[in-house]
């Protein structure tokens, strides 16, 4: 049995959003192989596989953090492996830790430290294009979640042809329609997850609230006219992330109103579970990104078959593709525009197109991929 290494830092977060739960989708398929041992490492230390299994189970770092001592430090401990094996090396988010000279692959999610560095802080992008360049140029396999983000990456690092970049179109963590049936059940004693669910009045909005998600184009929106979603709320489902906060935003488009009247409701977290029942009953999914490595909820919103009311950026057109209605997310009046459309009834989901489409996009499809590109580097 082939054995590789996979860097699974991201595991370490004790929630799964983003980043951590694609890694969360890869693992949970990985440490099931019959014919790759995965030896699971973060920063070096080798975790256990009963850790890794908690961890999958409980979506959550915590386990692993108790392992660790709940200090992130450097290890060379997995040098051992890489003595007894030519042990090619994944790593799911950036590469800190060396691969010993032995072959190696990355996943690379989006370029927006480079390509919109004025979206982040300093600090942020000081860690992320740390040897970013040198590691990239030394793949001998990198992995892109979009073509969008592969065809940034050839251009920004000039690739030539003997480096190789193989797009892997994500998923949607879809839950079985008597899961959710049960889930629509359990929100009875929560009133405000029974308003949410149960009227379907709502539009919802579904990320980290940072500069490049753009929140303040439908602030900016709303605040000039309150009446543009008619009688429906606005459900907001991210934390604060950087650069900006919720509460800067209520105070600088004057929304304290709509706030306190049940207008615009934010949940700054929810399980996944609770994410996939709110996209569920939602009237549409509003996503006006600047720029997405990939934009995941548009593609879960399209796989419950809701409506997707999204910008034309990056690569959303790439996974939203025919079913949603596009504006310019630098534009107002165009997204104005697109509410309208909707709001009129201008627009419709054609359910067979839409199934087409999204049967193009797996977290399985993700897996083999990638098992079959690191199985070319023995």
């Amino acid at each position: 049995m082939r054995t590789i290494i996979v860097e699974v830092s991201p595991l370490w977060e004790l929630k799964y959003t983003g980043v951590p739960n694609v890694v969360y989708e890869y693992v949970s398929r990985a440490i099931k192989s019959n014919s790759i041992d995965h030896v699971f490492t973060i920063c070096g230390h080798i975790i256990p596989k009963g850790i890794i299994h908690s961890a999958i189970n409980s979506r959550s770092g915590a386990c692993i953090r108790e392992f660790l001592g709940g200090k992130l430090t450097l290890s060379s401990e997995y040098a051992s492996v890489v003595s007894r094996h030519k042990t090619p090396f994944l790593f799911t988010n950036t590469c800190n830790i060396s691969s010993l000279g032995n072959p190696k692959s990355q996943i690379v999610y989006d370029l927006s430290y480079f390509s919109f560095a004025e979206y982040h802080t300093a600090p942020n992008i000081a860690h992320m294009a740390h040897q970013f360049e040198e590691n990239i140029l030394s793949n001998s396999i990198t992995f892109c979640i979009s073509d969008s983000t592969r065809a940034e990456l050839e251009a920004l690092f000039g690739f030539s042809s003997e480096l190789t970049t193989v797009t892997i179109p994500l998923g949607p963590s879809i839950l079985p329609e008597d899961q959710l049936q049960s889930l629509e059940l359990s929100v009875n004693s929560d009133s405000l997850f029974r308003i949410l669910a149960r009227e379907s009045r709502y539009f919802l909005f579904i990320s980290t609230i940072e500069p490049r998600k753009n929140l303040d184009l439908i602030f900016s929106a709303l605040s000039e006219d309150p009446e543009l979603f008619e009688n429906h709320s606005l459900v907001v489902v991210g934390r604060d992330g950087w650069n900006t906060s919720w509460q800067d935003l209520i105070q600088k488009y004057n929304l304290e109103s709509l706030v306190h009247r049940n207008f615009i409701i934010r949940l700054p977290y929810v399980t996944e579970s609770q994410k996939y029942l709110l996209l569920k009953n939602c009237r549409a999914l509003i996503y006006p990104s600047c720029y997405e490595g990939f934009g995941l909820p548009v593609l879960e919103a399209l796989s419950l078959e809701i409506p997707v009311i999204v910008s034309c950026s990056s690569s959303i057109p790439e996974v939203a593709g025919p079913g949603a209605i596009y504006f310019d997310p630098y534009s107002k009046l165009s997204f104005s525009n697109a509410m309208k459309k909707f709001m009129d009834c201008k627009y419709s989901l054609d359910s067979a197109t839409i199934k087409a489409w999204i049967s193009r996009f797996s977290y399985q499809s993700m897996y083999s991929t990638i098992s079959q590109g690191m199985l070319t580097l023995f």
